[in-house]
């Protein structure tokens, strides 16, 4: 517990209240002492209301319950100012406390409790039907003073939530923001990477195989046939360096801020293309199959794949395999397109150049981008690269920031449904309660009111001093009884009130018969003139 100047107004307004009702009560007040205890208990309450919110509760709940008992020792005025830190300490409940089961778990322990009381004052009083109108006011009591309040606080903390929750959205999709773009910019690093690789490359391997068919030549003079060398060692060193020029481009952890230009490769059909590299010396045949509905141009994204694939094999080809025999096989269809490039040994048994791995890594990629398998191994003695492309471009599927951006818009959405569903609670249980509490109190003075009439003319047929157990009456007493009509009971009777009819407006005759050893010592008829003076005086 700690006190702090920040709880000094509220006690302040605790104890103003109290103050003001004790002076108001005059002589008949509560003793000053017992005052001051009071007031002491409520600062006890104020200081613990951050730390253990549920503590202060039920301190605020005691406080009317200890005064009450107080009352029944000492007869006095009933002071309604201790009730006032009631309501304000379960708001704040309801602010603070993150569980919900605590708060609820004491709900019905009250009521419970309340229930007892309330038949305890029905016995206390000796009318077996007054502790339901007890337990009822009790009841209303607890859910407009304690649980409605609550209720409004939860409510208040659901909605300070939604709105922590919808800053940290904001803050989380800036973030994503600033990662969509470094991850854009090491995207398009890569494209052009992979661009460089796949055009460059391509050249490259074609000029190193003309120069090498040129250093052959028999007919060439030595140093044409010299520098025909140097030019294929060139060409050859020219493709390690773009190798690893490509390798650092391709690294995740270097960035640039500049803005890039995007390199894009020439659009040639296969068929040039290969003649191309037919051109340049290397062995290779084309094989174009196409069944019915296969004879139109192909979609761009297939098109782009499809040279790109024949041009990253052709490079592999002149490059892991020279001489060999290389085959290029389309097979066009209504649906989709079938590639496959197979070559065959090197001749003569030449070492294969280095390899980086990055033509087939952006095959896959280019080929998954336009729906298609792609599947690449050896064969036999050689090596083939099979894929299949479908004409119609794949629907596309949300990747990872869109993921973010949807388990963001939940996690804000439920927060939003939370904070309405607390409004609607805050608003719909305590009328709910309240309204069941009415229907159930309806429902039972219904039935007090029908099982508590003695009949009139047997009303009349009761003598005074007739024993107790010769007499038979309603099963149950009217829930209202007038006790403070009629004329004064004789001294140490018992009175019993019954109905005369099962009117349940009450405007008929009211029997009261007191009961003493045993006996029957008094009857009297209280009419509805007699009850309407007691309620006028």
């Amino acid at each position: 517990m700690r006190w702090s100047v920040r709880d000094v107004p509220l006690w302040g307004f605790f104890a103003l209240t109290v103050l003001l009702e004790r002076a108001a009560q005059g002589g008949v007040g509560a003793p000053w002492p017992v005052v001051a205890v009071g007031l002491i208990a409520l600062g006890v309450i104020v200081a613990v209301r951050r730390s253990h919110p549920l503590a202060a509760l039920y301190g605020a709940a005691a406080l009317p319950l200890l005064q009450w008992a107080y009352v029944a020792v000492r007869p006095g005025p009933f002071s309604l100012a201790y009730v006032v830190a009631l309501p304000v300490m379960s708001h704040l409940a309801g602010r603070r406390l993150p569980r919900d089961r605590p708060v609820l778990l004491s709900f019905v322990a009250v009521a419970l409790l309340e229930l007892v009381l309330a038949v305890a004052v029905g016995t206390v009083e000796g009318s077996a039907t007054r502790w339901a109108v007890t337990w009822f006011d009790l009841t209303l009591a607890l859910v407009f003073l304690i649980m409605c309040p609550w209720l409004i606080g939860r409510y208040r903390r659901l909605q300070q939530e939604l709105v922590r929750a919808g800053w940290e959205r904001a803050e989380r999709l800036e973030r994503e923001q600033r990662i969509t773009a470094d991850r854009e910019r090491l995207r398009e690093r890569a494209r052009i990477a992979q661009e460089m690789h796949d055009s460059l490359g391509h050249e490259l391997s074609l000029i190193a195989l003309r120069a090498g068919a040129l250093e052959m030549a028999s007919d060439l003079e030595e140093r044409h046939r010299v520098a025909a060398g140097e030019l294929r060692a060139g060409a050859a060193s020219a493709t390690e360096r773009l190798r690893e020029i490509i390798g650092v481009l391709r690294e995740p952890h270097r960035t640039s801020e500049d803005p890039v230009v995007p390199l894009t490769p020439a659009r040639e059909s296969v068929t040039a293309l290969v003649e191309r590299a037919r051109a340049s010396g290397m062995p290779v045949e084309l094989l174009d199959e196409r069944t019915d509905g296969g004879s139109g141009p192909l979609p761009d994204m297939a098109g782009h794949a499809v040279h790109r694939i024949v041009r990253e094999s052709l490079t592999n080809a002149a490059k892991h395999a020279p001489g060999a025999v290389v085959t290029v096989r389309l097979a066009r269809s209504e649906d989709e397109t079938v590639v496959t490039v197979t070559n065959g040994p090197p001749r003569g048994g030449s070492p294969r150049a280095p390899g980086s791995g990055l033509g087939l890594v952006g095959l896959r990629e280019r080929v998954r981008l336009a729906g298609g398998t792609l599947r690449a191994g050896h064969r036999d003695d050689g090596f083939e690269v099979l894929a299949r492309l479908p004409h119609t471009a794949p629907a596309e599927s949300p990747g990872d920031d869109a993921a973010d951006r949807s388990g963001s818009a939940h996690g804000l959405a439920r927060a939003r449904g939370q904070a309405r569903r607390g409004l609607v609670t805050a608003l719909m249980v305590p009328l709910s309660t309240a309204a069941s509490l009415a229907v159930a109190l309806l429902a039972y003075y219904l039935y007090t009111t029908e099982n508590s009439v003695l009949d009139p003319a047997r009303f009349g047929r009761l003598r005074v001093g007739e024993q107790r157990s010769s007499i038979t009456l309603p099963p149950v007493e009217m829930i209202d009884a007038p006790v403070d009509s009629g004329p004064a009971p004789p001294p140490g009777a018992s009175c019993r009130y019954y109905r005369s009819d099962d009117n349940p407006l009450g405007v008929g005759d009211v029997y009261r018969l007191c009961f003493a050893d045993g006996r029957l010592v008094a009857k009297d008829v209280l009419s509805a003139a007699d009850r309407q003076r007691r309620d006028d005086r």
